[in-house]
């Protein structure tokens, strides 16, 4: 959280599940050729609920960036928004 806040991200909707372990990804990249393997630790978090918040949040958003843990989410935010959001899936 200090890390976020020391780039000037905002912390104010970051939910703190007790017990829970944020999702850690390792990127590994090719240097000849650029080609990357991204290898995830799965995680036992709940999964995140459409609620009014996250919905604000979306509004005001010209972009989202998906990963493999929120895929279930992309429908829900395009069903929103429609073409006037880019989803992008990393």
């Amino acid at each position: 959280m200090d890390r976020l806040k020391k780039f000037g991200v905002s912390t104010k909707n970051i939910e703190i599940v007790k017990g829970g372990i944020t999702p850690v990804a390792y990127a590994l990249i090719t240097r000849a050729t650029g080609n990357r393997t991204i290898a995830y630790e799965p995680n036992d978090l709940p999964q995140i609920e459409m609620d009014d918040t996250l919905i604000e949040l979306i509004d005001q958003a010209a972009v989202v960036l998906i990963d493999p843990e929120v895929t279930y989410l992309g429908q829900k935010i395009k069903s929103l928004k429609g073409e006037s959001i880019k989803l992008v899936y990393d």
